[in-house]
């Protein structure tokens, strides 16, 4: 991958700088996060780089205000790096790769005031969505689908009563209506089994599963026919880390379905860092 944060020896010979290991994570706090950052040293001379400290504070390039790492500097004699790393200051000898920690201490004098707390009770009743999205009408504009609060409803126009398409569990985005308005597709998600395209019939019953594979798909829609549907698969950033190595998931390149079943193309491995959208047919 690429390097960010240079910082150059005091005797123009070497310089540290942080790198992504694209497929590795770290522990914090009991919690998985990845990609994990290394710092690396890079001989200016003939351009051979080494890993000299692994793992090193992760960077923060997507959200780079300030800097994408904590800074680290060369020591003027130029035989270690000072750095930060879980919330400490640490000395790193370039030569044998020994890191030590460097000890200190500060008195601290801080003002604690009463906590700001205003009581409030809780609406037990009826729900009041503040967001409704993806809403869209029936060819025959009798009848309105939208997304709200993670599942699909359908109301009948103009003042019906919302109902949800389905009851299964599992968050529903996007709704599409068949041209002849008999069925809808959507997309879902589940923590536990990643994403999906699904059809069921507008009048109900159990819908159906038309891909394969684990993905992020969104914007599902019909040809005017009705005998096929386009969809966006992102590139599973979603799928990354302990919950894609838990489950085996598999990404693949593209992915054709029909309302029977569906079949896959050839596994292929996704950018570790850039999240993208490509379209996919199903027929």
């Amino acid at each position: 991958g690429g390097a960010i944060s240079p910082a150059v020896s005091p005797d123009g010979e070497w310089m540290a700088f942080g790198r992504r290991i694209a497929d590795g994570t770290q522990m914090i706090k009991g919690h998985e996060y990845g990609p994990r950052t290394a710092l690396w040293l890079r001989n200016l001379q003939d351009g051979s780089e080494r890993m000299v400290m692994d793992p090193i504070t992760p960077d923060i390039q997507e959200r780079n205000n300030a800097g994408a790492l904590p800074r680290h500097t060369w020591h003027p004699d130029g035989r270690s790096i000072v750095l930060t790393e879980s919330g400490r200051l640490k000395r790193l000898w370039v030569e044998d790769g020994r890191v030590d920690e460097i000890p200190f201490t500060a008195s601290v004098e801080e003002t604690i005031t009463e906590q700001v707390y205003q009581p409030f009770e809780l609406d037990t009743g009826p729900v009041d969505v503040k967001l409704v999205r993806w809403h869209t009408s029936s060819p025959d504009g009798g009848t309105l689908a939208f997304v709200a609060l993670d599942r699909i409803w359908l109301m009948d126009l103009p003042n019906g009563t919302p109902r949800p398409l389905d009851g299964s569990g599992q968050q529903q985005y996007s709704p599409a209506w068949s041209p002849d308005g008999s069925a809808l597709a959507f997309s879902s998600w589940s923590d536990e089994e990643g994403g999906a395209v699904w059809t069921v019939p507008a009048a109900g019953g159990r819908p159906t599963k038309l891909t394969s594979m684990d993905g992020m798909y969104l914007n599902p829609s019909w040809s005017m026919d009705g005998s096929s549907i386009v969809y966006a698969r992102g590139s599973g950033e979603m799928l990354r880390g302990s919950a894609s190595r838990r489950r085996g998931v598999k990404r693949g390149r593209s992915a054709r379905s029909s309302r029977a079943g569906a079949r896959t193309s050839s596994p292929r491995t996704s950018a570790p860092t850039v999240a993208s959208s490509s379209w996919r047919r199903a027929s």
